[in-house]
């Protein structure tokens, strides 16, 4: 979506965040509805179920050793280096509770490596308002808890947009969908609220080069 320059105020600000609802409705409708319904829904149920283990698995560890290992696990597989520490993570993980929450907790350290990778490569991070990151396990928990209530929105759309053939292999599911889960719900649920903004306080103005908007209220 282009972005109009300079200060934007009153009935021109409500226009912007108007159309931008709406484009990224169409645009996370048009992502969504090429895939295989069942294929994703399965899929991305599964993904939200190993975010919820991520984020209870340090308050179930009872050993400081091992939470502070799991918390600071790096994950960027492609440094040798890393990928013993990944090891000694799922040996805990299976001690404790299961093999399958070991397996589980692979897939989604592997998910938000490759998705941190890409983020980086197309220097995502300069265009959100946030330090949040897939860097680590404690970096990826702050983040993934933070969208949480989008993942679970997106497994309720599933079945009612889905409707394709498209499907891809699970290991890849997040890859795909993440960022357009990321600029299209987020910014939403961010104009939405801004328009909000717009309607209670006389001075509010948003300030964009073309690419970013921001907020600047004139107390």
């Amino acid at each position: 979506m282009k972005l109009p320059t300079g200060k934007i105020s009153g009935k021109d600000l409500d226009v912007l965040f108007e159309n931008s609802i709406e484009y990224h409705i169409n645009a996370y409708r048009n992502t969504i509805e090429e895939y295989n319904p069942k294929a994703l829904f399965s899929h991305w149920r599964s993904i939200v179920r190993s975010i919820d283990e991520i984020i209870n698995i340090p308050i179930e560890l009872k050993e400081e050793t091992e939470i502070s290992s799991f918390l600071t696990l790096s994950f960027n597989f492609l440094e040798a280096e890393n990928l013993p520490n990944l090891k000694k993570i799922l040996t805990i993980l299976e001690s404790r509770f299961e093999k399958n929450v070991a397996i589980r907790f692979q897939q989604i350290a592997l998910m938000c490596s490759a998705i941190n990778l890409s983020n980086r490569i197309q220097s995502i991070p300069n265009y959100q308002d946030n330090d949040l990151d897939l860097s680590d396990t404690r970096s990826a928990i702050s983040y993934l808890q933070s969208r949480r209530a989008y993942y679970i929105t997106t497994l309720n759309l599933i079945p009612k947009i889905a409707k394709g053939e498209k499907e891809i292999p699970y290991i890849d599911t997040m890859n795909f969908l993440q960022y357009p889960m990321d600029s299209c719900l987020i910014n939403i649920t961010t104009a939405y609220y801004n328009l909000l903004l717009n309607h209670c306080l006389i001075d509010f103005e948003m300030e964009s080069d073309g690419l970013t908007a921001r907020e600047c209220v004139i107390l």
